[in-house]
């Protein structure tokens, strides 16, 4: 017998963010896996010669990547398609060209490697789900970030479902619901 779905959100926008701390691309779909949106921080900086647990280079060491966009040449195709990042100054270089790569490191002021990986880049979560109700809480982290600087889905409403112990129980109920696509 076939389970009865129930209605516990309306995902309002997708955005990826193919490399870490730029700006990204907002979708209208996306595959979901267990590392999180397809293509999604599949690029990342890093300090080179660090060997530490978190060796990239985020907007916390340089603020100025967030004035970089990334999008792929092909969203419908992004195995393929060649990776492109807008500078602050205008420019659409390939993320791999070595234009880039030395633009970064001389304003980071310190060597920097292009690593790419296939699962992500992730300090912790690979997928967030934000409420807008939140989004508009005063003195939330997030208040007002429009994009948010990290991979989200970004819902019109959240209700957990009737007789759940909460938000526990209602991202289960996601997670079941979104299965390997979301619209």
């Amino acid at each position: 017998m076939a389970k009865a779905s129930q209605d516990v959100g309306r995902v309002k926008e997708i955005w990826r963010y193919p490399v870490k701390s730029m700006v990204g691309e907002r979708l209208d779909e996306s595959k979901v896996g267990w590392h999180g949106l397809a293509g999604d921080r599949r690029f990342a900086f890093v300090r080179t010669g660090n060997k530490t647990g978190l060796p990239w280079l985020s907007a916390r060491e340089l603020p100025q990547l967030i004035l970089y966009a990334a999008q792929f040449a092909d969203p419908q195709a992004i195995e393929h398609s060649p990776l492109l990042v807008k500078t602050p100054e205008g420019r659409t270089l390939a993320v791999d060209s070595q234009i880039l790569v030395d633009e970064i490191r001389h304003a980071y002021g310190s060597a920097v490697d292009l690593l790419q990986l296939w699962r992500g880049t992730y300090d912790s979560m690979t997928l967030s789900l934000i409420s807008l109700p939140t989004m508009h809480t005063p003195g939330h982290p997030v208040q007002g970030a429009w994009p948010a600087p990290f991979p989200a889905l970004f819902a019109q409403r959240v209700t957990p479902p009737t007789g759940s112990k909460g938000h526990h129980d209602f991202l289960s109920a996601l997670r079941e619901h979104l299965c390997c696509n979301i619209r």
